[in-house]
């Protein structure tokens, strides 16, 4: 069978770089703001201890930092090969299921405006000798992480249906 390959979007990549390149901006303007002071309902809010070189560096410094988590931070993919899964992150592969047909899974996912938030994918062996793996997918894109998801489930991944636990009502 074919090898599918679930990574990072460019988009993906672009929008972090967008957003965090603003997010700095706006904190260097901020600590820059603070030091020549503004008046909040007649209370001036002055932090006249700061150099006023301050903002522009935190803003250098927080840049830098996004551009190294563009470039370098979410080196992560996803491998589906057959009936195998491989998580590599960096280079080096993290979890390696070679038999997707004895493992349950499910996964969770927290949005806010169209905007995956937080992203999860749990496998669980059935042979019970292995802890639950809990697989942070956040750096793909919700379109991908289905796509990911509807393979796995094609190639023998067992769906975990979540069992609710009702209490009976407490009688008066």
């Amino acid at each position: 069978m074919e090898l599918r390959v679930f990574k990072p979007t460019v988009w993906s990549r672009l929008s972090f770089f967008i957003w965090g390149t603003i997010g700095a901006a706006f904190l260097g303007f901020i600590l820059m703001l603070l030091k020549e002071g503004v008046r909040i309902n007649r209370v001036p809010i002055q932090i006249s201890a700061l150099p006023l070189w301050l903002g522009p560096l935190a803003a250098i410094l927080l840049e830098l930092f996004v551009l190294y988590h563009v470039f370098f931070g979410n080196r992560v993919r996803f491998e589906v090969e057959g009936p195998s899964f491989r998580y590599i992150k960096k280079g080096t592969i993290v979890t390696q299921i070679d038999n997707l047909s004895s493992y349950l899974g499910g996964y969770s996912q927290k949005t806010r405006n169209n905007d995956v938030v937080e992203q999860n994918l749990y496998l669980t062996a059935l042979d019970g000798r292995t802890q639950e793996l809990q697989i942070d997918c956040e750096p793909l894109s919700a379109r991908q992480f289905n796509k990911m998801w509807a393979l796995l489930l094609e190639r023998g991944l067992r769906k975990d249906v979540p069992t609710l636990e009702v209490q009976p009502p407490q009688g008066n």
